[in-house]
Order: C-alpha cells, then sequence, then structure tokens
C-alpha cells in the first residue's frame, strides 16, 4: 500500500472539507483513478455526504462526466461488499 492518508480530529474541524477535496486533486491534478481509491469514514451520514459534494464538485470539474463517484464507504459497507462478491451473492 502507498500513499496512505489518515485524518483523525473533532468535531467541526473541516474533515469533510479536507477530504473531498483530497479527492478532487486525486482525480483531477494525479491522474488517479477512482478503483485506485479507498476512503473509509466512520458512519453513513458522513459517507453520503463526502459523496455528495465529491459528485457535485466533479460534475463542475467534468459537465462529461456521467457516473457517480462511489470510492467513500463505511469500514462495514465495504466489508459487506467484499464478502458478498467473495459468498457469490
Amino acid at each position: 500500500m502507498k500513499n496512505v492518508t489518515y485524518y483523525n480530529a473533532g468535531a467541526g474541524s473541516g474533515k469533510t472539507r479536507v477530504l473531498t477535496a483530497k479527492l478532487i486533486d486525486l482525480f483531477y491534478n494525479q491522474g488517479v483513478k477512482e478503483d485506485e481509491v479507498l476512503a473509509f469514514c466512520f458512519n453513513r451520514d458522513a459517507a453520503e455526504e463526502i459523496r455528495t459534494r465529491l459528485n457535485s464538485k466533479c460534475t463542475v470539474e467534468d459537465q462529461s462526466r456521467t457516473s457517480e463517484y462511489d470510492v467513500v464507504n463505511t469500514f462495514h459497507a465495504f466489508a459487506k461488499s467484499v464478502l458478498g462478491k467473495d459468498c457469490g451473492k
């Protein structure tokens, strides 16, 4: 694993804004592909908020983009998706 970044900060400190900006930078300035990124959040609300911000900002940046970014998950949702694939579901 390379380029691992971990953010840990208190409520209201700007984690969502920082993570969204970092993801946009990775996709648009550093050429990182969506399938090379995993972003985890503690709860569904935080993951959904980052997904919403990311998709709205990326639509402005790239008018040709039609699909939504789905790189932000909770640990549980990611594990469930991996286990579902491995179990044939």
